[in-house]
């Protein structure tokens, strides 16, 4: 795991990191040391890892609870490269949803 960036504000500290090729954020209370529970939060829809939804609930899980949470990109989402299988595969299913 590899921290990219790392930001803090209202006592939530961000951070940016990948793991391989797999983009990621954790967000930790401000000042935090020791273990703590940790909250994987996913989004779907082709969603990034911080999209508004993500961003509300993880800072809430942190602020009001002093948990850590992490949100990563899955393929083909958020900050993760395209992928044409993947893409097609998708499309297949939302064709047979409809």
């Amino acid at each position: 795991m590899r921290f990219t960036s790392r930001t803090s504000s209202d006592g939530v500290s961000e951070q940016l990191f990948t793991l391989g090729e797999i983009p990621g954020v954790l967000w930790t209370p401000e000042g935090a040391t020791g273990t703590r529970p940790l909250i994987l939060i996913g989004h779907g829809g082709g969603r990034h890892k911080k999209a508004p939804g993500v961003l509300f609930r993880a800072r809430r899980f942190v602020a009001d609870r002093g948990f850590a949470v992490v949100a990563v990109d899955v393929p083909a989402h958020g900050d993760r490269p395209k992928d044409e299988g993947l893409d097609r595969i998708a499309s297949e299913n939302r064709d047979r949803v409809a």
